[in-house]
């Protein structure tokens, strides 16, 4: 059975509301949403489909040594770097970019830098490591 008011019948189209009902505002923000795209009659149809590309670069880069000076000393260092270049067409995190046109830009870049050492005073006690790590 049909329902007796056109605001929930699927066969009328998203933009036509009795008129005891429209307001300008409402109207003008209907108004900001994209048009059909799917369906038999795009005039009646309230679907629309979008699937944008996620744009997305990464360079990452790692140098570590690890270096025995002796029996008892080990010397170890690293350097990694990240970079992160992002288009999200509809970012999760901010509700905004689930409309088609509103993505989220995302520019990452870090580095990381760390100096150790470790010196075994005697086989039968703990080891000592000094450790120096920065992050930018």
């Amino acid at each position: 059975m049909p329902s007796r008011n056109s605001r929930c019948n699927p066969a009328t189209t998203r933009r036509s509301t009795p008129p005891g009902f429209n307001n300008p505002a409402g109207q003008a923000v209907v108004n900001l949403l994209p048009a059909a795209n799917v369906g038999a009659d795009l005039a009646a149809s309230n679907t629309f489909v979008s699937s944008p590309v996620i744009r997305n670069s990464e360079n990452l880069a790692l140098f570590k040594v690890d270096h025995h000076a002796g029996p008892r000393d080990t010397l170890t260092a690293h350097y990694a770097r990240f970079g992160e270049d992002r288009f999200n067409p509809f970012d999760p995190v901010n509700s905004f970019t689930n409309l088609p046109g509103y993505g989220s830009y995302t520019l990452n870049n870090g580095q990381n830098a760390g100096l150790g050492w470790t010196h075994v005073f005697t086989f039968r006690a703990p080891s000592m490591n000094f450790a120096w790590a920065s992050t930018a």
